[in-house]
């Protein structure tokens, strides 16, 4: 444009033109028109906000000027009007330049973009009311046992569920339940995820400092020690004891005054189920307590499962003694615990402590002929048998025949019978020994019938005595039936005796 207006302006000179100023401002006003064009098209290619850049090394020059960039809006610094920003002043540009391309607009620039991750909005509650109906519905079909329609349902409402604020509830339910249908299902690798995420959310929504959460670490140690990733539990389990232990001399002191009990609520320990009970975060530490110790004291495999196991257990029996008071029929229940993992460890002495005080505490609060009363006389006359203490381990079984004035409905005299047989025959009293065993089978043949597996032990433990009496006839009578009714189905269900060959 530039060479044509100069050619225009020397021609008209050399025809010796009149009106060479004129030709000169149409040629100015014809180059201005020619820049505003110029910018406009540039503008016009420039990317719009998120587009990809244009390759500048293959852009062909399509301005000779400069133009200021136009003005973006940040958080820090706002516009004072967001109408298209004033066209720089037109410059000439020089003979050489670069090829230029307009500067493309910015992006607008959020606090996402150089901050901490934006707060998911809250749910609303069109997508609240859909996840009602997911988990109901998906709960419905768990209990019907239509595992895979549970499944289906449980994923869309935990989809769903991870839309919502972080720490949202509803996602640690959908989470839980279907860890636990994943985990009926015996996909334990994928339910492991799922159940830490409902215990991590619970605890960054509601905290532990009341407690109130320990039951729910529990059951995730549970988990780990049946079907997850072992190696979890202990650090799990150290954070359970470091919280009762640490919190139960205050926790005590919050509790005293006036105990309120509410129906239907039975305490639930390792031994049995003691009387209702109140309610009370104390008492779930308890519980949470024995069933933990219970898992640890039944893996015998490692020196420090056992260690555990008291600790916890002993936990338990200090919670319950200062929620409850001394002579609660639940400390039974922790004695009786701690007496069997006492013998784990072959500390009979100590076993026997623990077994004589589960044993006082249950006969001085349960009716006599109470099922808990035998089964804790019995577990201290077997303590006994093993420390060599005969004689007391007869007393106590003497005392037992007198406990059924009327046949119990569970076999227990039949057992009884056949427990003070048994040491009789240990002590060699074959001539005592004979009529109560019999006695004991007839016993268990009307309540089990003639033909019952649980049997073997009565017919075998008599014809043993009978051999050492002489009678080999009815010796012989007694091991018949026990081929014709089938193998014995386990071990001995005794401490008393063990076996030995019958021509001894």
């Amino acid at each position: 444009m530039e060479v044509f207006l100069h050619l225009l302006f020397s021609s008209a000179q050399r025809r010796g033109s009149k009106r060479p100023a004129k030709l000169f401002a149409v040629a100015s006003s014809l180059q201005l028109l020619t820049s505003i064009v110029l910018t406009t098209a540039a503008l016009a290619s420039a990317p719009l906000p998120g587009a990809p850049a244009a390759d500048q090394s293959s852009a062909q020059p399509n301005a000779s000027f400069d133009v200021e960039p136009m003005q973006i809006y940040t958080p820090d610094a706002p516009p004072e009007n967001l109408s298209a920003p004033p066209v720089a002043p037109v410059t000439a540009a020089p003979a050489q330049v670069a090829p230029a391309v307009a500067p493309p607009i910015a992006p607008v620039i959020t606090a996402a973009a150089s901050g901490p991750a934006a707060q998911k909005p809250p749910a609303s509650a069109r997508d609240i009311q859909t996840w009602q109906k997911l988990e109901k519905a998906g709960e419905k079909a768990f209990y019907a046992n239509e595992y895979g329609n549970a499944e289906r349902l449980f994923n869309q409402a935990v989809a769903l569920a991870r839309t919502f604020t972080d720490g949202d509830t509803r996602l640690a339910k959908s989470s839980g339940e279907l860890g636990r249908l994943l985990t009926v299902r015996g996909r334990f690798s994928e339910a492991e995820p799922l159940l830490e995420d409902e215990l991590r959310i619970k605890i960054l929504a509601f905290g532990n400092g009341d407690g109130k959460l320990i039951p729910d670490m529990a059951s995730m140690v549970r988990f780990y020690l049946l079907y997850g990733t072992a190696a979890k539990a202990d650090p799990l389990t150290e954070k359970i004891l470091s919280y009762v232990e640490g919190k139960l001399n205050e926790a005590g002191a919050e509790t005293t005054g006036k105990v309120k009990f509410q129906a239907g609520q039975p305490l639930k320990g390792w031994a049995g189920e003691a009387a209702p009970v109140m309610r009370n975060p104390l008492i779930e530490w308890a519980i949470a307590c024995d069933m933990v110790g219970n898992l640890y004291s039944s893996r015998k495999e490692l020196p420090e499962n056992f260690a555990l196991a008291d600790r916890l257990f002993k936990a338990a029996l200090d919670v319950k003694s200062t929620v409850l008071g001394k002579q609660h029929l639940s400390l039974a229940n922790s004695y009786d615990s701690l007496g069997g993992l006492c013998l784990q460890r072959h500390q009979d002495e100590m076993a026997e402590s623990y077994f004589r005080d589960a044993l006082e505490h249950t006969e001085r609060i349960l009716q006599p002929g109470d099922p808990q009363i035998y089964n804790r006389l019995d577990k201290l006359a077997k303590c006994l048998i093993l420390e060599g203490k005969y004689a007391d381990a007869e007393v106590l079984y003497q005392r037992a025949q007198s406990f059924w004035k009327e046949p119990s409905e569970n076999g227990s005299e039949a057992r009884a019978m056949y427990a003070l047989g048994n040491l009789y025959a240990q002590e060699k009293k074959y001539a005592e020994a004979a009529p109560l065993l019999t006695k004991a089978l007839q016993a268990q043949e009307a309540y089990l019938g003639p033909d019952s597996v649980s049997l073997i032990p009565y017919l075998d433990r008599l014809a043993y005595v009978q051999y050492y009496l002489g009678n080999r006839t009815e010796t012989d009578l007694l091991h018949e039936r026990v081929k014709d009714i089938g193998p014995v189905p386990g071990p001995e269900p005794t401490l008393t005796m063990k076996a030995r060959p019958l021509d001894q």
